[in-house]
């Protein structure tokens, strides 16, 4: 996991959260006003023929606004996001040569050759990515063809909008097919992303070697036994004194419980846990993640307009982000990050000097408990430690 922790540091992933931010700015201005604006909640009052009355009917200014939104930004930024994800998977699939840190797997081999993601898995990966790609591109060239047929600028039809989006092509069977997770067991039949996760995962753990907030157990069969004592030195962390480190006790409390859970039961479940609470916890995988409720409260919205094949296919595809937003939304322990600590863009953007005790990574951020708070107890030799370590050496 030490290698995989140092792969995932290398990616260069600026470009992929700017993507991802233009995609929630998208979704956030989505004008899902053009599709619900002028009819009625009541459904069963709705005919299903397209233009019979003026509930499905929008102007053509408001048709083109919504048409363009979709095919020129809305859809396209997505796939900008499949493309940036198709170059991280690229990245991780190849054969590296890594140094051997654990003590147990330096003893076998003191090099490996080792790819992070198996090519079995990155076939996958690969091939479902592609696969979304060329829905939504079919997507696109049919709401396109629309508007180049619209010659005389007359109405566009809401509901024949919402039949190109959701129905005429496979784009929601495939998300299901390829998305879908038990919020309870954190599974799915078939060959799902998670199910594919889940194997990368344990493709790149040699040993599991918890570790423990006290040393006790780390010298059981030393001389040592039973003559160390535990100094507390949370107090000297900056972060500790701060309104957002009750949130961070909860959750290392969780993180530490799927520790022990894991070394007891290396199961599924155990450890996409473990990986799905960093990611709830992570800032900027939180901006992502807002974007679920945002994008059901609209397929809500759309339901009132929504009838027969549509209506299914809008629900399916709410179920299904409404499982992922369950998953990763219990899992949250609200704000961790020191909202006292500001940082310049400068330090945010080219935060790449390799000492990290330059006070420029975000406190409260995963790689400030990772980094800085880890290393909390090597800044200070401690009067007991100090005293120790002078009459050792003087016995020797």
């Amino acid at each position: 996991m030490e290698t995989l922790s140092d792969e995932l540091g290398k990616l260069d992933t600026k470009d992929l959260s700017k993507t991802i931010n233009d995609f929630k700015t998208y979704i956030e201005n989505f004008p899902i006003d053009k599709i619900t604006e002028g009819f009625s909640k009541l459904k069963t009052l709705i005919s299903p023929a397209w233009g019979a009355y003026d509930y499905n009917q929008m102007s053509y200014e408001d048709g083109l606004e919504l048409y363009n939104f979709t095919t020129a930004k809305l859809l396209p930024s997505l796939k900008d996001i499949l493309v940036k994800l198709l170059k991280i998977i690229d990245s991780l699939s190849e054969q590296k040569t890594y140094e051997a840190t654990h003590k147990n797997l330096k003893k076998q081999v003191d090099k490996k050759e080792h790819t992070i993601i198996e090519a079995s898995e990155a076939s996958n990966l690969k091939s479902f990515i592609n696969t979304i790609d060329k829905d939504i591109d079919e997507i696109i060239r049919k709401l396109q063809d629309v508007i180049t047929k619209n010659t005389s600028h007359s109405e566009f039809s809401k509901l024949e909008y919402l039949y190109i989006v959701f129905v005429d092509n496979q784009l929601i069977p495939h998300l299901v097919q390829f998305l879908n997770i038990n919020p309870t067991t954190l599974q799915e039949l078939g060959n799902t992303v998670w199910n594919m996760l889940y194997k990368i995962l344990q493709h790149n753990i040699a040993y599991y070697d918890n570790t423990y907030a006290k040393p006790d157990i780390q010298f059981e069969n030393s001389f040592l036994k039973g003559k160390i004592k535990n100094v507390d030195v949370t107090d000297d962390d900056i972060y500790s004194s701060k309104k957002e480190s009750e949130n961070y006790d909860k959750f290392i409390t969780y993180i530490e419980d799927i520790e022990e859970r894991y070394e007891r039961n290396a199961s599924q479940y155990n450890l996409l846990d473990l990986l799905f609470t960093l990611i709830a916890n992570d800032k900027k995988a939180q901006e992502l993640l807002s974007t679920l409720p945002d994008i059901i409260s609209k397929i809500d919205m759309a339901e009132y307009i929504a009838r027969g094949e549509v209506d299914v296919r809008l629900k399916l595809l709410r179920n299904l982000l409404t499982n992922l937003n369950s998953v990763f939304d219990i899992r949250n322990f609200g704000e961790l990050e020191d909202s006292t600590h500001k940082l310049t863009s400068l330090q945010e953007e080219n935060n790449n000097d390799k000492n990290p005790y330059n006070d420029t990574l975000k406190r409260g951020s995963l790689k400030y408990f990772l980094i800085e708070s880890h290393s909390t107890s090597r800044r200070k030799l401690h009067p007991e430690v100090k005293n120790f370590l002078q009459r050792l050496g003087a016995k020797r």
